[in-house]
């Protein structure tokens, strides 16, 4: 195959950089690469994005992904595909030192993290590391390493999560680390399309206190209102006879599913016992304890109840 056909084959572009000598090194190249596992119609991206790979010695470009596989990173293919400076970077003056940073900060899952955000290379320590992580680390209660394992990406993006922090902390939202530690992509969500639309459909719902529901229950945040929050509400404060003061006090119960809520609530009527205990024991009791101790029936009547409830679907 000539040159040019190579080229064309790959999807590269003739402008790329190439030695006088590219036609023999370049079948080579494109080997290696596909030996990593790039696949066929990423090489030239990854090749538009880092040029050097078809001028540089395969062993020249290999300590970052070798790094890579000793921290327990399998994907060498992916990771070169979505961060082609991966190829022929320093591991002692770059990529190492970027890990020992976050493995001070508390990430404990590295080859984990680096599978989900190759793109650390990329990082600049001093402009984007440094402004995110002492951002992080001013909260009181945040655990660094959580959030940043969870969100690897934006979690190191101060521009983008100081608008949430600040948001969070406006609204009043009581020990803020600890909220942002138990839900880290509360750091993701939109403002302007999620957070405060949802927070104005809490407070026109009756909630006196939305910031410490919130603080109880970040999860809250996920939940899409038409779909999943609003349905759950209705049938709470509707069939199921209970009050907002009822989920202030144990907000979690909105993470169960309306099938869940109904079906507790039917066996306990069943029993003549609707009502007659807290939502908080109600559904956090396990199986045995709900049909013996709240409902006073047995636990064979109770699955016997939800096996019949299940064939009726």
């Amino acid at each position: 195959a000539s040159l040019e056909e190579l080229l064309q084959q790959h999807r590269i572009a003739p402008s790329a950089p190439l030695a006088a000598d590219a036609l023999g090194r370049l079948p080579s190249r494109l080997a290696f690469l596909q030996g990593l596992g790039v696949p066929d119609a990423a090489v030239a991206a990854v090749v538009r994005r880092n040029p050097s790979v078809l001028s540089t010695e395969p062993q020249a470009l290999s300590p970052g992904l070798d790094y890579l596989l000793s921290l327990g990173v399998a994907d060498l293919g992916g990771s070169v595909r979505r961060a082609p400076d991966l190829l022929g970077c320093s591991v002692r003056r770059d990529l190492g030192l970027k890990v020992a940073i976050l493995q001070s900060l508390g990430v404990r899952d590295i080859a984990r993290y680096l599978s989900r955000n190759p793109r650390l290379v990329s990082i600049d320590v001093e402009r984007q590391m440094r402004p995110a992580v002492e951002l992080l680390s001013s909260i009181p209660e945040l655990e660094v390493g959580r959030v940043l394992e969870q969100l690897p990406t934006v979690g190191l993006n101060a521009e983008a999560i100081a608008p949430r922090i600040e948001y969070y902390r406006s609204l009043g939202v009581p020990r803020l680390g600890r909220f942002l530690s138990r839900h880290p992509p509360l750091l993701a969500y939109s403002l302007e399309a999620n957070v405060q639309p949802k927070v104005a459909w809490l407070k026109e719902q009756g909630f006196g206190d939305v910031p410490t529901l919130l603080s109880r229950n970040p999860s809250l945040l996920s939940m899409p209102v038409e779909a999943s929050l609003a349905p759950k509400l209705a049938l709470l404060l509707g069939p199921l006879g209970r009050q907002i003061g009822d989920i202030e006090h144990f907000p979690r119960i909105l993470n169960y599913s309306v099938e869940h809520l109904t079906l507790r609530h039917d066996f306990l009527a069943a029993a003549g016992k609707a009502g007659a205990h807290g939502l908080t024991r109600t559904y956090r009791s396990s199986p045995h304890t709900f049909a013996t101790k709240l409902a006073k029936r047995s636990l064979d009547e109770f699955e016997a109840f939800v096996a019949r409830r299940a064939s009726t679907r």
